[in-house]
Order: C-alpha cells, then sequence, then structure tokens
C-alpha cells in the first residue's frame, strides 16, 4: 500500500512538472512573436544611450573609477564624475570586455537582453504555476500579463538601446523570476543557498531587492502547505534552533557577498561605503527632480500622495482617428499601472485566501518592496504611457496573485477577467511597441 501511493506521488509530480514545462515552452513561442517589434531599428549593434555602467567598467580596465565626461544622471564629488547605479551591470560589462573587447561586448548585449527577456518568461511561466498549485490558464495568463504588457515590454527596447536604467530592470527581473521559481518549491530548505545567490544577484542591479530576503525567511516558518505558521516548532529545542540558523545561514551568504561588492565600490567612488551618490547626480542642476530631491530630499511622505495617484489612477490618452489609434499620450512622469496591469485587482475577489500564512507573507513583502518607489522624489521621469519602477515590485505583485489563488476556491469569474486582462494588457504592450507614446 506504501509503495502504491508513493509510485503514485511520483507519476503526480511528474505530470506536474510535465504540464509546467509545456505551459511554459508556450509562453516562451510566443514571446518570439515580439522579436521583431522589439528589433524597430534593424540590425544596428550601437548602444543609442550613453550606458554609465559601460563607460565606468571602461574606466576600471584603465585602472581609474571615474567617469571620462559627466552625463546626465552621473554623480559630481570631489570634482569627478561617477557612476551611481549598483555595480552589478559595471561587472556584467567588464566580464564581456575581457571577453570580447568593446565592440563586442555591445554587439553581445542586444542578443543577451532578448535571450533574457524569453528566459524570464520561461522561468516566470514556471513560478506561477507552482505558486498556484498547477493552475495551467491562470498561470499562463498572469505571466503573460507581466512579460508582454507594459511596463516590462515598452521597458525593453530602451534597454536594448543601452539604456542602463532599464538594463537593470531587465537583469534585475531575470534574477526574480528564478528566485520565484525556487521559493515555489516544495523542497525550499534545500534550495535556500540558490535563493539566497538570486537574492544576492537581484541587489546588484536593484538595491531594494534585500526586502526579498524577508520571503524565505517567512516561508521557512510555515507548514508545508504555508497555511499555518510553525514558529514555536521552529525554536522549541535547542537542535531546533541551530537548524533554523543553518538555513538562515545559507539563505544570507550571498545578499551579503552583495552588500560588500557594493559597499566596496561606494567606498572607491566616495570614500563611504553607505553612501549612494544619489544626492550628487542634482550638484549643479536646478531641474524639476533636482529641485524636489532639494525641497524635500530623495524619499519623503511628501511625495506619497503624488506617487500613488500616478501609481494607480493617471491613465493615459489615447487620439483616436476613425477606428484607429494614432498616438497615446502619456505623462512622463509615469502612467498608472492598474491601467496597464488591469489583472491586479483580481487580488480582491480572492482575498479569502488572507486567512493563510503563505498569502500574508506574499503580500506583506511585495507591499514592502513597493514602499521605496513610492516615497522616491523621481516616479520614473520619461516613461509615457507606463509606470516604469513599478517593474521593482509588479512580478512580486503578480506572483501574490498566484499565490491568493491557490488557497481560494476556483472561479470561473477570476479566471475570465484575467484572460481579459492578460489580453488588454499585451495589446496596450503592442500599442506602446508599434505606436510609440508620447508626451
Amino acid at each position: 500500500m506504501t509503495r502504491s501511493i508513493k509510485t503514485f506521488e511520483q507519476v503526480s509530480l511528474t505530470i506536474f512538472r510535465a504540464r509546467s514545462l509545456v505551459l511554459s515552452l508556450i509562453l516562451v513561442v510566443a514571446s518570439l512573436a515580439f522579436l521583431p517589434l522589439l528589433n524597430r531599428d534593424g540590425d544596428d549593434a550601437s548602444t543609442k544611450q550613453p550606458n554609465t555602467s559601460l563607460l565606468e567598467a571602461q574606466s576600471i580596465l584603465r585602472g581609474k573609477i571615474t567617469l571620462p565626461e559627466r552625463i546626465h544622471d552621473t554623480a559630481v564629488y570631489d570634482g569627478q564624475a561617477l557612476n551611481i547605479l549598483q555595480p552589478g551591470q559595471t561587472i556584467f560589462f567588464l566580464i564581456h570586455l575581457l571577453a570580447v573587447g568593446a565592440t563586442g561586448a555591445v554587439a553581445m548585449l542586444r542578443v543577451e537582453l532578448v535571450l533574457m527577456f524569453v528566459l524570464s518568461v520561461f522561468l516566470f511561466s514556471r513560478a506561477l504555476f507552482k505558486l498556484s498549485d498547477g493552475q495551467a490558464v491562470l498561470s499562463m495568463v498572469l505571466a503573460a500579463s507581466a512579460m508582454f504588457g507594459a511596463p516590462y515590454i515598452a521597458n525593453l527596447p530602451i534597454a536594448l538601446d543601452g539604456s542602463a536604467y532599464r538594463i537593470n530592470h531587465v537583469l534585475s527581473i531575470l534574477f526574480m523570476a528564478a528566485f520565484l521559481v525556487l521559493v515555489g518549491s516544495q523542497d525550499l530548505d534545500k534550495k535556500l543557498l540558490l535563493a539566497g545567490l538570486c537574492i544576492g544577484a537581484a541587489m546588484l542591479f536593484r538595491m531594494q531587492n534585500v526586502l526579498l530576503l524577508l520571503l524565505p525567511l517567512s516561508l521557512i516558518l510555515q507548514d508545508p502547505e504555508g497555511r499555518a505558521w510553525q514558529i514555536s516548532e521552529a525554536v522549541s529545542t535547542p537542535a531546533a534552533r541551530m537548524a533554523l540558523a543553518g538555513r538562515v545561514a545559507r539563505l544570507f551568504i550571498f545578499p551579503l557577498l552583495a552588500v560588500i561588492i557594493i559597499a566596496g565600490f561606494q567606498m572607491a567612488k566616495f570614500q563611504n561605503p553607505l553612501e549612494t551618490g544619489y544626492e550628487y547626480i542634482y550638484v549643479g542642476r536646478s531641474d524639476f527632480l533636482a529641485q524636489r530631491a532639494k525641497d524635500y530630499g530623495l524619499f519623503s511622505l511628501h511625495f506619497l500622495p503624488e506617487n500613488l495617484f500616478r501609481t494607480l489612477f493617471a491613465f493615459p490618452i489615447f487620439e483616436i482617428d476613425g477606428w484607429g489609434i494614432q498616438r497615446i499620450i502619456g505623462d512622463p512622469r509615469g502612467n498608472s499601472i492598474l491601467f496597464s496591469q488591469p489583472i491586479l485587482l483580481t487580488i480582491f475577489f480572492l482575498r479569502n485566501s488572507l486567512v493563510t500564512a503563505r498569502a500574508k507573507s506574499f503580500l506583506f513583502v511585495s507591499l514592502l518592496l513597493t514602499i521605496p518607489v513610492l516615497f522616491y522624489h523621481n516616479p520614473g521621469i520619461k516613461a509615457p504611457g507606463y509606470m516604469r519602477l513599478s517593474l521593482d515590485y509588479l512580478p512580486l505583485w503578480i506572483a501574490t496573485i498566484a499565490v491568493f489563488a491557490r488557497y481560494a476556491p476556483k472561479s470561473r469569474f477570476v479566471l475570465w477577467a484575467s484572460v481579459v486582462s492578460a489580453i488588454w494588457s499585451t495589446l496596450y504592450g503592442v500599442a506602446l511597441l508599434k505606436i510609440g507614446e508620447a508626451a
């Protein structure tokens, strides 16, 4: 009898994995349809936007860390221009420069970013399938909405043009998708080191990803089904506490290494490992963002009402001519994530799942990851028609919906609403790629 049960469980697991793989491959094939829209300028292998991380990597190879000249959003410190972005992309370019040289690095970049997009689609769809406990259609439409809709798909062509900010988003989301695959696994305890590796790598591109540590930390304190907390059991005996300490240590190894790398770069540039350098980008500037930072600081409660409005309710405008859309007019400070991703609203119809520990963990961490963006003085300038900085938290918001759906009774309304929302998001993403956006 026991052998029969084990055989049945093995067959069920094999079927589950096979379905996950097939669904992910379907979305990968769908993602290839976007390639002609992304490569709007032919096969030009040059960066159309100055990339400060590439310039920093080239300077490091010459024995310096300063930039040859000041360009937009570089820090001015001690009379020298410095890159203020996290060092992940600089390390990325350093490896390329050492391997294939400057021309080869730029030529490879566009191909690599497209491959990262396809791989992110594959990983994210697998993660959602696991997190939703095998809800095939729902996981597919959630992944399609996030990856084929704005802001991600609108961000990608600008990354292909060489924008350091946009490339950071593409790289960060790749590691976040891999992280979500791991936290969706039943044997998370065995994968904590890999989960920490993904978090550490994501931190090298977007520092706020350090907050992702709270998710596996909370999950290891829950029962295998994620329905209830088991904190008392985890610390009940010295052996249990030692085991818990070992799991936490495995999780923290790579994030701590990422902190050391980031601090080392900041020390080399600003003689202070805790200095971000962001305040120095406004030295000698008097533009809109410089004035906001001067008056209220880089982060402030003052920006919360405006950022909330732009995140939720600032809709773009469509110029219609006959039956066709001629132009999308978006505020350059960003437009509503709910407009481009209405699938997020389905969480309100799954709210009964909030009684479970796993759903609470995902909701808490997803909201916590949003806070830095909502308090930031720059809501994402030069992202008309979409909310660029929402890429910092959108993957986790989408994953949270999958977790809520795991525990909620199956609902045809939620399923069909998700399908329609995903179609809308994809069409809007395609419209931004084909028509472009105007401020």
